[in-house]
């Protein structure tokens, strides 16, 4: 049964190619469309920065800018971030919506070669499919704090989650590279990438 059904589809099509060919157009077009509006949401809805252009335009950062395990080895032998606490704040330009102080510890060990380059680090806070996030931190102490609303909707329209926020990371690695005499001569410099997931923290008790 299945083969006469082939058979006649085949059949079908090579007596009426141009309808074969426009009835596809009108399948795949549509669903190719709908795959490239989703890819390119997806981006845009994971998306951070942390500048602006000269014109004021944000400077988008996706996921794939991460960096990877494999290169933050490179650097760190030790790369730690803690959610040590989340306490309550009203915020003065909207006190509906509830403000969390969240506050990071944070340690790093660089590797042998990078032992005397220079860290500095800066953080900002947004979620999945937020249309907002936090200002960015330009902060080198092992402890610090961020404010972001904490209750945020788990969903947006319905199917996106939104869940927790996530800390972002900019890292800028610069080691200077010497001549003769001690006298500096150059230096070889480095950005990474890092987020921290508070999906995967409990913070269910926020302090009042």
């Amino acid at each position: 049964m299945n083969t006469e059904k082939s058979t006649g589809l085949i059949a079908w099509i090579k007596s009426h190619p141009h309808k074969a060919m426009l009835l596809l157009f009108l399948i795949l077009i549509p669903v190719f469309l709908l795959i490239v509006f989703g890819v390119s949401f997806t981006i845009q809805g994971k998306s951070f920065y942390f500048d602006k252009n000269e014109n004021e335009e944000i400077i988008y950062l996706r996921q794939s800018d991460l960096s990877s395990q494999k290169t933050l080895d490179e650097y760190f032998e030790e790369l730690s971030f803690e959610l040590e606490e989340v306490s309550g704040t009203t915020n003065q330009d909207d006190e509906a919506v509830k403000y969390g102080k969240f506050k990071f510890s944070r340690e790093y060990k660089p590797t042998s070669y990078y032992k005397d380059a220079t860290f500095t680090f800066r953080y900002v806070m947004t979620a999945n499919w937020f249309d907002e996030q936090s200002n960015v931190l330009d902060s080198n102490s092992s402890s610090f704090t961020i404010e972001f609303p904490y209750n945020l909707p788990k969903h947006k329209l319905l199917i996106l989650k939104v869940n927790k926020p996530i800390l972002y990371v900019e890292i800028n690695i610069v080691r200077h590279t010497s001549g003769g005499n001690d006298h500096v001569h150059g230096h070889d410099e480095h950005t990474l990438y890092y987020k921290y997931d508070l999906n995967n923290v409990q913070y269910t008790n926020v302090k009042p």
